[in-house]
């Protein structure tokens, strides 16, 4: 509790000393999470120093394919949010192919890392 506390005080304080453009401020807010991410991430694991070495590459990796996965997926919606008043039969089509194609990027994103953890044996 007292972290999402301080989490939610820091979240707050850069909200109200920003002072640049939208995204701009966004864009800091989401590095600012970033960081307190991985401040209760390494807070609650607790690793040993080898642990970490081994640990933190795989979750750096993770994140900024999920950061760039993610960012596909707002395209993604900000196309739909424009499309949605004036739809058509063949934008609904190419939305569709573009959802799926997404969710199966997102399944072999999560495939890659289980093997990457698990070794071998995990089949996709």
């Amino acid at each position: 509790m007292i972290l999402i506390s301080a989490f939610l005080a820091c979240l707050g304080g850069g909200v109200a000393g920003a002072q640049d453009k939208p995204a701009d401020t966004m864009e800091l807010l989401r590095e600012k999470a970033r960081a307190d991410k991985k401040l209760v991430v390494a807070t609650a694991l607790n690793l040993t120093e080898g642990e970490a070495k081994v640990f933190w590459p795989v979750y750096n990796s993770y994140q900024s394919d999920m950061i760039t996965y993610y960012n596909r997926v707002s395209n993604f919606l900000d196309t739909f949010a424009q499309a949605y008043g004036s739809m058509t039969d063949e934008t609904a089509t190419k939305l569709l192919g573009e959802f799926l194609a997404l969710e199966a990027d997102y399944v072999a994103i999560l495939k890659s890392y289980a093997r990457r953890n698990f070794g071998a044996s995990c089949r996709p």
